[in-house]
């Protein structure tokens, strides 16, 4: 390996499946943890570059309207929340450090109020001083309808986001709940670059400094933009103006590799890093190799089918899901995927490593096909012409399910929903869709009848 590279070979994966199964024991890190255990520096000086292997490209350089988890991951690298928020114990604990733009917070009396204080060094990688005038547009930004914010529901129980002065502002609540750290934590975005430039999700997605972010993306963190070629690498290089603790790296590069085999070849062969997801058939290979190291997290992720009643009637009716839950054997997957030893069959959207809110007494729901065909047979679904095809007043119960391009899991995983659905007179055609075109339609468009997703 060369000098200049990375010292210590290791791997990043997310060898996840769950929704109607969940990751039991994976090789799996959060990639959020692993850079950022790289931008804290004792050196003052940054060396060597990170290359890491991904399946798809970031979508949107910008927290209010990311949307993949991979953009969470960059965003985290690039814009700073008022708390810095870290994983303990299966909860998210919350502190004020290096990655926090406030340097304390304060409760009223009651709680329903809380105000944060702006560090007196924080300071855009233009130079301006970051202001609560920016935390009040951030927010405001993600409560507007037209903006299409994914995190919109912060706005559940928020009344409104107030600037004391430059330095102070705060956050007024309607309730007490455990979350108000947590919604309080967006990464914050620079109201002078783009409060006069925005008026609704098209509009800020196509902002010519996410367009073309290379060395003019504003951002706060540790790292900024030096390069980003959509579709090909994004690179990132320490932010000359950040007020936090230096990088340990001159450049971190996230490389789109969407075939699998490609991936792990480059890895074998030292031309990444790091790597994610990665199959789990070759994992016992890695983990055979000196050259690897695989770091685990236990039930953290899931994958789902989102089904979309306003494209596709019969998924709003709630008998008719529960009896596509039923037709589904899930331990069938498993077994087929080889991914038993990794994952087990989910009973809820939340995954065991949350605590607080994983029910353990919850059970999946089990294979039953016939009794998934008696609740569709009982909603007025019944093969009426012979085709093999469930029917109802004219209607086929026919549906696209769409899937990230490239994902043999979630592909292998399909294939299998659609022959047991067959059995049950469901006609299913799969389609791959590459990954940010599908969150635009699942979470822009809203044009799709269902989804595999984790």
């Amino acid at each position: 390996m060369s000098s200049n590279r990375f010292r210590g070979r290791c791997r990043l994966s997310r060898t996840l499946f769950g929704g109607w199964v969940r990751l039991e024991r994976a090789s799996a890190i959060a990639s959020t943890g692993l850079l950022l255990s790289l931008a804290a520096c004792e050196s003052p000086q940054p060396r060597g570059t990170v290359v890491i292997g991904v399946e798809s490209g970031a979508g949107a350089l910008l927290p209010v309207i990311e949307q993949g988890s991979l953009d969470a991951e960059i965003n985290s690298l690039l814009y700073l929340g008022l708390n810095s928020q870290r994983w303990e114990d299966g909860a998210l604990k919350y502190r004020i450090d290096e990655l926090s733009l406030a340097e304390r917070w304060e409760y009223s009396g009651d709680s329903l109020a809380l105000t944060y204080e702006l560090r007196r060094d924080a300071v855009w990688s233009d130079g301006l001083p970051i202001t609560s005038t920016d935390v009040v547009f951030t927010y405001e930004l993600i409560r507007r309808p037209e903006i299409a914010s994914p995190r919109v529901d912060h706005w559940e129980n928020l009344d409104s986001v107030v600037a004391v002065d430059d330095r102070r502002v705060t956050f007024f609540f309607n309730r007490r709940y455990p979350g108000m750290l947590f919604h309080t934590g967006v990464g914050i975005i620079p109201a002078h670059v783009f409060e006069d430039h925005v008026t609704d999700h098209a509009a800020l997605a196509g902002h010519p400094t996410l367009s073309e972010p290379g060395g003019q993306l504003v951002v706060s963190g540790p790292f900024q933009v030096a390069e980003w070629r959509r579709g090909d690498q994004l690179t990132l290089v320490p932010n000359a103006q950040a007020f936090t603790a230096s990088p340990r790296l001159e450049r971190v590069v996230f490389r789109i590799i969407t075939e699998e085999t490609t991936r792990l070849v480059e890895l074998e062969n030292g031309s990444l890093d790091v790597i994610f997801p990665t199959p789990v058939s070759a994992a016992q290979k890695l983990e055979a190799d000196p050259r690897f190291r695989i770091e685990s997290v236990t039930q953290r992720y899931y994958d789902y089918i989102g089904w979309n009643g306003a494209s596709f009637e019969p998924f709003a009716d709630p008998e008719v899901r529960r009896a596509l839950s039923l037709g589904i054997d899930r331990q069938a997957i498993l077994n087929g995927l080889a991914i038993a030893p990794y994952a087990r069959s989910a009973a809820s959207p939340y995954p065991p490593i949350f605590r607080q809110l994983a029910d353990p007494s919850l059970e999946p729901d089990p294979y039953l096909p016939d009794s998934a065909k008696t609740i569709l047979a009982a909603r007025g679904w019944k093969d009426s012409d012979g085709d093999g095809v469930l029917d109802r007043d004219g209607q086929a119960f026919t549906f696209t399910l769409l899937i990230p391009a490239g994902n043999q899991r979630r592909s292998s995983a399909a294939q299998v929903v659609q022959a047991q659905y067959s059995g049950l007179g469901i006609a299913v055609e799969v389609r791959e869709v590459e990954f940010n075109a599908l969150l635009e339609m699942m979470f822009g468009t809203r044009e799709f009848e269902a989804v595999l997703m984790g």
